[in-house]
């Protein structure tokens, strides 16, 4: 399962407790295994009026790292 959003953090930055840092990305994807994909630039779609598509997303095969540049796909 993922999550997306086209600007770059699903939490409040910066966090009122520096200790809860990026405290949603932390909880959908260590708590509930969710990737989070940021800024995903969905212009094209909306401009089209598309609300409906096939979405890939091919996974980069990189072993312990947290984030990586990504190029997903949106097919009508």
């Amino acid at each position: 399962m993922a999550i997306g959003a086209d600007n770059w953090s699903f939490g409040a930055v910066p966090h009122e407790d520096d200790k809860l840092a990026f405290s949603v990305n932390q909880l959908l994807a260590a708590e509930y295994g969710v990737h989070v994909l940021e800024n995903i630039l969905c212009d094209e779609l909306t401009e089209d009026d598309v609300d409906e598509f096939l979405f890939v997303l091919g996974h980069a095969k990189f072993r312990g790292t947290t984030q990586m540049q990504i190029n997903p796909v949106a097919v009508r």
